[in-house]
């Protein structure tokens, strides 16, 4: 829609013509034809950039053309594009501004959109296990994925601007050239078996496919190049392998039985690598299985808890019963947090660093632990007040946590031990000596696992990082533990150092970058305060609406709960501004709760919603937050942690 305007500026009266009424939700000339109108229209983030602009086409004689949000009749949000021009008098003072006025909503949805579709794009394009590159039809490349640069151990943006020929070793480029041509004659090509060269001279060799796709709105080549070094390596083993069996059958008789025997050894090596997967893919499925009874289970526990804290508020604190109720609730807290522990080693989610403090994710991983180890084993553990917070991703450190303990526990046998488990910090200076290779000064939180086990030599330290590397017997071991723990602690910037000698245990150091982590002050009341307002709560499982119905009404607030998504949307769109919040749990039958928040914000773009679950691998804090969620909770809560998020969020006390 368009507006035309006409400002008279030496009263300030301001004509327009076109729907302007309709484009700021008004009935027809009811909006005030004032230039005070329009600027209290002009949403308040953008409201001095305007005028400000205004102001210097006026004084200056610049070109007035500004984007911005004004704000509709009902608070909605719109977009406009808005360009004007003064007319001055003959001593050059403005005295009138005409301009123009659109809306450009659905041309910034649009946008968003596409930003969004690109986002998602290149999320696919960095996850891909194989090197991929985008060319123009001149073979200059346009876009490349994190595979690509660390297959040519290039950066990004020096690989942008390069063309196929700058990648290729000289005797290759007549071969790939030719092919490629042939892939923009016909779509699609394939060269198998070629080169790449590296940034650092090392030659690595590659299959490639490519094919003509859309891209930004122009035909471009996709090429996909396929790391085949492990594949040559392979072939060049069993090319070997097969040249010195045909020697020795040629030579003797008695050798080619030797050659049978050592072919029998590599069929039992294999046999034993599918034993390996076929455990992991056990472990897998456990995890998958822990995830699933997760939500379930969350429900189960937040119905009890919070019957159990409706009674408490009943009861008389001094009575025997009332204490009964502290150790039931304090039971149900456990297997809240047992069953938090468990996800965190099963999640298959994405994994994430943030600031954690490390002795916190030792703590927690020793309370799952300690019922699992033998009764020949003690552990001891020294951890610090402070001052040991990394980035890192909390499920690999309890990952690396769990297999180091694992293999200590392993080494000190039936015969068991003490296991000693510390968080340290510890600073390196510019001068001093390093600890690792590589290790930079600086500062480094450090988590030690000690065993009194039987130790290892020189020779076998050197290899323990090595996959499948095992000291231990056939059903034993993996020898994936100690090679996952050096990928992870890599993974985080981080150092390990390995101390060990027969017969008198091993000493495995893991140090990652400490960084400064600045606490918020605490604001939330350590009791639930309650309030006044309005809220619609929604969840499949009468069960918990029955129970949060009574909590949140005890606390003051007016409440209105349904098992049914549909059931909420109809309640919602038929009275929206009576409510001040929603609450909705995710996984619902008709409508998840992302859904049914999508829909509630299309009726009342500024209506606040959380979302809880008890766990779902298809939703995050990060995929709610987009939705326009504003928290996202895990079941289950407790009246006081359901009250302050909802405090939170009425209060504006949310980012």
């Amino acid at each position: 829609m368009d507006a035309m305007w006409d400002w008279n500026i030496t009263d300030g009266k301001v004509e327009w013509f076109g729907d302007i009424d309709t484009m700021l939700g008004y009935d027809t000339g009811e909006f005030p034809r004032t230039i005070e109108a329009w600027k209290k229209a002009i949403h308040p983030d953008d409201h001095d950039r305007v005028l400000a602009a205004v102001d210097q086409h006026l004084h200056a004689q610049t070109p007035y053309i500004e984007e911005y949000r004004v704000v509709l009749k009902n608070s909605g949000l719109r977009y406009w594009t808005d360009r004007g021009i003064a007319l001055r008098d003959g001593g050059g003072a403005a005295i009138r501004m005409i301009g123009a006025c659109t809306d450009i909503t659905e041309r910034k949805q649009s946008e968003k959109t596409l930003k969004e579709s690109e986002e998602k794009y290149h999320a696919l394009l960095d996850h891909a296990v194989d090197g991929i590159i985008i060319s123009d039809l001149e073979g200059t490349f346009l876009e490349a994925n994190q595979k690509m640069v660390e297959l040519l151990g290039l950066s990004r943006e020096e690989l942008l601007g390069m063309k196929f020929t700058d990648i290729h070793p000289k005797e290759e480029l007549e071969r790939v050239m030719g092919v490629f041509q042939a892939m923009v004659e016909r779509k699609a090509y394939s060269c198998n078996d070629t080169r790449v060269l590296r940034k650092d001279g090392r030659i690595v060799p590659v299959d490639i496919t490519g094919t003509l796709i859309e891209y930004a709105g122009k035909k471009v080549m996709q090429g996909i190049f396929r790391d085949i070094t492990e594949r040559k390596q392979a072939e060049e083993t069993l090319r070997k392998i097969y040249d010195e069996l045909e020697f020795r059958v040629q030579e003797r008789t008695v050798q080619l039985s030797e050659a049978y025997k050592a072919l029998q050894r590599e069929m039992e090596e294999r046999k034993r690598a599918e034993d390996r997967l076929r455990q992991t893919q056990k472990m897998k499925a456990i995890g998958t299985l822990a995830g699933g009874i997760a939500h379930d289970f969350n429900n189960i526990l937040a119905g009890i808890m919070g019957f159990t804290e409706m009674v408490m508020d009943d009861t008389d604190p001094a009575s025997p019963e009332y204490r009964r109720l502290e150790l039931a609730l304090k039971g149900a807290h456990r297997g809240r947090d047992l069953v938090r522990q468990i996800l965190t080693f099963s999640r298959q989610a994405e994994y994430e660093q943030k600031p954690v403090a490390l002795g916190d994710i030792v703590e927690e991983g020793l309370k799952l632990m300690r019922p699992l180890l033998p009764a020949t084993t003690q552990i001891r553990s020294t951890l610090p007040s402070g001052g040991d917070t990394v980035m890192a991703d909390p499920a690999q450190m309890h990952q690396v946590l769990m297999n180091l303990c694992t293999n200590g526990i392993q080494a000190m046998g039936k015969r068991g031990g003490v296991l000693e488990i510390s968080v340290a910090r510890e600073h390196v200076r510019k001068d001093g000596r390093t600890t690792a290779s590589g290790m930079r000064p600086g500062d480094y939180a450090t988590l030690t696992v000690r065993d009194t086990g039987c130790g290892m030599g020189p020779e076998t330290v050197e290899r323990i990082f090595d996959p499948f590397f095992t000291t231990k017997a056939h059903g034993e071991g993996t020898g994936l533990g100690l090679s996952v723990v050096h990928g992870i602690v890599k993974s985080h910037g981080g150092f390990i150092r390995v101390e060990s000698e027969p017969g008198k245990g091993s000493s495995f150091s893991i140090y990652l970058p400490r960084i400064e982590r600045h606490e918020a002050a605490a604001d939330e009341e350590s009791s639930a305060t309650g309030g006044r307002e309005c809220i619609l709560f929604v969840d499949d499982e009468d069960l918990l609406v029955e129970l949060n119905n009574e909590r949140l009404s005890q606390l003051g607030y007016d409440v209105v709960g349904t098992t049914s998504s549909l059931e909420a949307l109809k309640v919602f769109r038929k009275e929206p501004w009576r409510f001040n919040l929603v609450i909705t749990d995710y996984t619902m039958p008709d409508m998840t709760g992302v859904e049914l928040a999508r829909r509630l914000l299309q009726a009342r773009s500024d209506i606040p919603i959380i979302l809880c679950t008890g766990y779902n691998d298809d939703i995050s804090p990060e995929k709610a937050k987009k939705a326009g969620i504003r928290e996202f909770l895990l079941k289950p809560q407790s009246k006081r942690e359901l009250d302050q998020a909802i405090r939170r969020i009425l209060d504006g006390k949310t980012e």
